[in-house]
Parts: C-alpha cells; sequence; structure tokens
C-alpha cells in the first residue's frame, strides 16, 4: 500500500491577489503567536493544535 501525501500552499488557497494574502503583507501578526516552550517542536504542537480542535 502506497501513502499519498497532498501539499496544499497559501498561495493555492487564497491567490496573490486576494484580500488576505494583501492584509498578510502588510500587518504583522507576530503579537497572535504563541512562543512554544522549550522542547516542544513544531510537529507536536501541529498535533496538540489538532487535538485541541476536536
Amino acid at each position: 500500500m502506497q501513502l499519498k501525501i497532498h501539499v496544499i500552499t497559501i498561495e493555492d488557497l487564497a491567490p496573490a491577489s486576494h484580500l488576505l494574502q494583501k492584509l498578510d503583507a502588510v500587518l504583522d501578526f507576530s503579537l497572535f503567536m504563541k512562543k512554544l516552550p522549550a522542547g516542544i517542536t513544531s510537529d507536536v504542537a501541529v498535533r496538540l493544535s489538532i487535538l485541541l480542535c476536536w
């Protein structure tokens, strides 16, 4: 059995001319981003966020 992985970029979902792309280019969203505690890698953080959404 072979698994397939689909990679989707933000450009696939919203083209460069989309309002959200334009806002992303001029606004600083770093205030809303939480810093990961030491020892928590991004893949663990993604898994945790998925679990918390359910």
